[in-house]
């Protein structure tokens, strides 16, 4: 989804929407995918695929933009983690409602995962290409020089 999200993002960019008004909107889309999933209908399963694919889609839109526009911040951060974290609980469980251990230890397993690669991507684009809009240590001072008017 990266590349659709630098895409549409370079698009978007001078337009008044912020990457929390894209954060709200994979919300709402993955909470609808759940839903969905949740009927357990051929054509549900459909409508739910759709939304979490808009859900991945809004998600990775949402750090693009702060990126382009260089304007991470760690309420952004902090609510983007927050709902994912939500959200993929909700989608695991929605997808086998008659099955809540293999449900929780697959999130458990797929959270863990994703939270190392994460952190892995992170490290490596610090590292080679130099970008300070995340880091993979929060450090107090990079984030009062940040937010200091210049």
């Amino acid at each position: 989804m990266r590349l659709p999200a630098i895409f549409l993002c370079r698009k978007i960019k001078d337009l008044p929407v912020s990457p929390h008004h894209l954060t709200a909107g994979f919300g709402v889309a993955g909470f609808l995918a759940g839903l969905f999933l949740l009927r357990q209908k051929p054509f549900f399963y459909l409508l739910g695929a759709i939304f979490l694919q808009l859900k991945n889609l809004l998600d990775a839109m949402d750090g693009t933009l702060a990126r382009i526009r260089q304007t991470p911040s760690r309420v952004g951060r902090f609510l983007d983690s927050l709902s994912d974290f939500f959200l993929n609980l909700w989608i695991f469980f929605c997808a086998a409602p008659d099955r809540p251990f293999l449900a929780f230890f697959s999130f458990l397993s797929a959270t863990l995962q994703c939270s190392y690669y994460n952190y892995l991507v992170v490290s490596y684009r610090h590292k080679v290409s130099g970008d300070v809009t995340s880091l993979p240590e929060e450090r107090e001072e990079w984030w009062t020089a940040r937010d200091s008017p210049h």
